[in-house]
């Protein structure tokens, strides 16, 4: 009950301060009624994330701030909830259509797909990304009660903007209620989708939208897990049309709404700075271009730049490590040029196919039909619903014009532009990235397909019938997606229950909780063991974190130890990838492996424990194995005091 009450206050709190700062930026007028509840939560939600930071570094990463965040959202909506009233003197939505059986049908599939998100929202997160980073950090910061800047590439020294709405959760209302606000602000995109698309489509068609976007397997994926790109479309969708709507006024406020919005995607992600520069060309239009211009940047710098500032803070970079060899690093950083060539080396391993003008044009089909491992295609992908409505968008183009001008012609050029920068500038080539321009891109094919259909009706029974198609996909994939989820709801099983399922290293898990204490600390270098991890924990990816080295060559045997002991290690985790390699004294002497042996032979650790575990999934819901047979994990506990103990090596580890 605590992670529900959390969850609704919080969305309760994005919709007040949402209404906050559209009443004080002018923006209610240009919105219908749906618009204005749709956009305020989506503004509200980068709000209360961009609150929580200041907060949480004053008083502390902890309960208080999360009510002091939620509790000034829940007073704005107080105050401010006859703004949600229907007002007759503002936008209204497309007339015609009514409530018809089709209707009632596709409110049916809104409930399943609600049913279906809700029975991710209640059992533990298992994602690997949410349990190295997305849940992990909020974890740690309300473990250590501050926030602490991480030198950790990827996964840490990031912009954070909705980890902090995670964190928010987490104090209040545990991990139910961060699950549960995780699987409630995801429905703001698809709700920001109908809100807009009841402007240019009747209702049927909208809550088709509706459903489409809700059930797309990207938006599934990253619905009760804590990825980014769900959120950040909802962002993206609201400042493009912000942004498409202040054109043609001379006022500075509905161009500052659009500029917090896009600002609020650059503090999410670091793709997320796309949205400042797609909104900002579209605002070179229309009248009034410098002074929208100049309320816009204000806007996007204000909201977009805490945690560049952080950053740079602490490292020298802003966008830690982009600009190692152009800017000054600080010893904090802990980065050299080795960590940016095996960087660099693993962000070529992200792109599978060359940045070119044909795979341009090429990509979203070869991502649909052929998707490549790297594209995560099959489970994060765009769906058929594109591609089976553009014969039909191209034949309402043919009759009735392209969008050249107007919103939808606004959000055309956004999406453009994003698609291009993203594609030529874009570190990663995941098809899941390209979801906050996929958005307006379905609107847009949706509206025109419609327009089609008016103008020739002979169109109308094999579009619903792709429509109906594509649903229906997307409907059974996610049904198959949760139905473990819902076995495991339906008889009451355990939290250990369903992680031993979904976690092949749970028992490690298990193991550190059952014999590890609040003064130990254990190095994991598998990521989707942290966040389950109670006590204190240091996650060592080798790539991105300098603090431990391991980079070959790795350091000496004496300046690892002083590393290990810099940051407190106590408990160092290591695997074989089966149970037939030798033991680890009795490997060979290379990585992690070779220099815990070292270690273990100077006496300076012991084996204290092997835990066999089932081997890694490359699919939960399919039960797809990596290898056959057990995986061996060996825990590795450091000695108090040993002779490779040396104050020169202490020394060289603190540096």
């Amino acid at each position: 009950m605590a992670g529900l009450i959390t969850a609704a206050a919080l969305v309760s709190a994005c919709l007040g301060w949402g209404l906050a700062l559209l009443r004080a930026l002018g923006g209610r007028a240009l919105l219908s009624p749906a618009e204005h509840a749709a956009y305020a939560a989506v503004l509200g939600m980068g709000t209360v994330g961009w609150l929580a930071f200041p907060v949480a570094l004053i008083v502390g990463a902890n309960g208080g701030a999360a009510a002091l965040v939620a509790g000034g959202g829940l007073l704005m909506l107080a105050l401010l909830r006859r703004d949600l009233r229907p007002d007759p003197t503002r936008p209204s939505v497309r007339e015609g259509g009514g409530i018809t059986p089709l209707t009632w049908l596709l409110l049916a599939a809104i409930l399943a797909v609600a049913g279906l998100d809700l029975s991710a929202a209640l059992v533990p997160p298992v994602d690997a990304d949410s349990m190295a980073y997305h849940f992990a950090l909020p974890k740690h910061f309300l473990g250590t009660g501050r926030i602490e800047f991480i030198p950790q590439a990827v996964e840490a020294a990031i912009p954070l903007l909705f980890h902090m709405t995670y964190m928010l959760a987490l104090s209040l209302g545990g991990e139910p209620g961060l699950t549960l606000w995780c699987g409630l602000s995801a429905w703001f995109l698809p709700l920001a989708a109908f809100a807009l698309a009841r402007r240019h489509l009747d209702l049927d068609w909208s809550l088709a939208l509706l459903v489409a976007v809700k059930s797309l397997p990207a938006v599934v994926y990253g619905s009760p897990a804590g990825q980014i790109e769900v959120r950040i479309a909802a962002m993206f969708l609201v400042a493009a049309i912000l942004a498409a709507r202040s054109l043609p006024l001379n006022a500075a406020g509905p161009a500052a709404l659009a500029g917090l919005a896009a600002g609020f995607c650059g503090a999410a992600k670091y793709s997320g700075l796309l949205a400042p520069a797609v909104c900002g060309l579209i605002l070179l239009g229309g009248i009034g271009t410098i002074r929208r211009a100049l309320a816009f940047a204000v806007a996007a710098l204000l909201a977009g730049g805490q945690w560049y500032a952080w950053n740079g803070l602490h490292t020298g970079d802003p966008l830690f490590p982009l600009l190692w060899g152009l800017v000054p690093y600080s010893a904090e950083a802990h980065w050299d040029e080795t960590m940016t060539r095996a960087m660099q080396g693993t962000m070529a391993g992200e792109l599978g196919v060359p940045k070119s003008l044909f795979w341009l044009l090429a990509y979203p089909f070869k991502a649909t039909f052929d998707g490549m491992p790297i594209f995560e295609s099959s489970r994060t992908g765009f769906g058929l619903l594109p591609v089976l409505l553009l014969p039909f968008a191209v034949a309402g183009w043919v009759r009735r014009g392209c969008p050249r001008g107007g919103e939808l012609g606004c959000l055309g050029l956004a999406c453009l532009l994003g698609y291009v920068l993203w594609f030529f500038g874009g570190a990663s080539q995941r098809v899941r990235h390209f979801l906050p321009e996929l958005i307006p891109l379905l609107l847009i094919l949706m509206v025109a397909a419609a327009r089609a259909v008016e103008s020739r009706m002979a169109l109308a029974r094999p579009l619903a019938a792709g429509i109906a198609l594509a649903l229906l996909i997307q409907l059974g994939g996610q049904a198959v997606y949760s139905a473990f989820n819902l076995r495991h709801l339906l008889h009451g099983g355990s939290r250990d229950q369903y992680l031993t399922y979904n976690i092949a290293a749970y028992p490690v898990v298990q193991w550190l909780n059952t014999h590890l204490g609040s003064r130990d600390k254990a190095m994991l270098v598998e990521r989707e063991l942290i966040y389950l991890v109670d006590v204190p924990v240091h996650y060592a990816p080798p790539n991105d974190d300098g603090r431990i080295r391991l980079l070959e060559p790795l350091p000496p045997p004496s300046l690892f130890l002083g590393q290990l002991r810099a940051q407190g290690v106590t408990h160092v985790v290591i695997y074989s990838v089966t149970t037939d390699q030798p033991d680890l004294m009795h490997r060979q002497r290379v990585g992690l492996d070779g220099r815990m042996a070292d270690l273990v032979d100077a006496g300076c650790a012991n084996v204290q424990a092997v835990v066999e575990s089932p081997p890694l999934l490359q699919s939960r819901t399919l039960r797809i194995s990596d290898s056959d047979g057990l995986i061996k994990h060996y825990v590795v506990a450091l000695e108090r005091a040993c002779s490779l103990d040396t104050t020169e090596a202490w020394g060289e580890a603190r540096r």
